[in-house]
């Protein structure tokens, strides 16, 4: 059984992004890094939480994040001990702009 975790969000290292994206980000929040959010789906549960394109994830349940890798991991981590134990799926965002809890 093949579980695809999917959140309507798609996103990229902070540091890997435009240059014009970077200055962006850095004029607002001077020690930003973490993962920029390039797209939201509507009605997904990444919009339902109030995410939005522009937004910098720092943090996933209060761990530090650098890159879109370990925010990979961290989340497709989480569905193998759901699954033995059948609950649901809440993290904890942190960004630039405010926390943010998603449930999947």
């Amino acid at each position: 059984r093949v579980v695809q975790l999917s959140l309507g969000l798609r996103i990229g290292s902070l540091q890997a992004e435009k240059l014009h994206v970077r200055e962006q980000v850095h004029d607002s929040f001077p020690n930003a890094h973490g993962i920029y959010v390039q797209m939201v789906s509507d009605k997904s549960p990444a919009a339902d939480s109030g995410i939005k394109v522009g937004d910098v994830i720092t943090k996933i349940d209060k761990l530090e994040l650098f890159n879109a890798q370990e925010f990979h991991e961290l989340i497709l981590d989480k569905p193998k001990r759901i699954l033995r134990h059948g609950e649901g799926m809440p993290f904890t965002l942190a960004g630039t702009q405010d926390k943010v809890a998603m449930s999947r």
